[in-house]
């Protein structure tokens, strides 16, 4: 079935918008790889309690560190393919830990709407002393990331903009229905 052109507009509009903004987000507003010490806020703690999820591109790993009641969370994608695994073991309860977050993140934290839950994503993490996940792995992560989305995105873009204006065409050239 063929949509029609109010279909084609709407579909273009909200298309348009949605990947125009996940692009100027993800290039100009938060470039890939960027991230400087200066940019982070640092806590240290002993760590409470410690979850690992498994996931499609690899899991989540959910800590909590004494005096905080939000945990921080490695999102799926650097972990557990950019931290050191020797180090990670050592992350139990009881390990002193220091994590790097953003520090727009801390000011206000992500929620993960499944499970209704807010989180600190971290960017770095040392484990009694040791690096399991250092800022640098983070940074090169998001540049490799990035690489799928600058061709993805603007693909995604221009089926939009394609949609957006076959249907103005198409609403243009049809007969007007009362």
């Amino acid at each position: 079935m063929k949509p029609s052109a109010t279909q084609s507009i709407l579909a273009g509009l909200v298309g348009t918008a949605l990947f125009g903004w996940v692009m100027l987000s993800l290039f100009v507003l938060d470039p890939p790889g960027k991230l400087t010490n200066a940019d982070l806020k640092t806590m240290s703690g002993k760590v409470v309690k410690v979850e690992k999820t498994k996931g499609k591109g690899g899991g989540m790993l959910d800590l909590w560190i004494a005096g905080q009641d939000v945990p921080f969370r490695a999102i799926d994608g650097p972990y557990p393919r950019s931290f050191d695994a020797g180090v990670l073991e050592r992350l139990l309860p009881g390990a002193e830990a220091r994590v790097s977050v953003r520090s727009a993140d801390m000011t206000a934290p992500r929620r993960n709407l499944a499970q209704n839950q807010l989180f600190y994503p971290f960017v770095a993490l040392d484990v009694d002393g040791k690096a399991a996940l250092t800022l640098e792995a983070y940074n090169q992560w998001s540049v490799d990331n990035q690489k799928v989305a600058k061709w993805f995105l603007p693909l995604m873009f221009g089926a939009s903009l394609y949609l957006l204006i076959a249907g103005i065409r198409t609403h243009r050239t049809q007969p007007m229905a009362y």
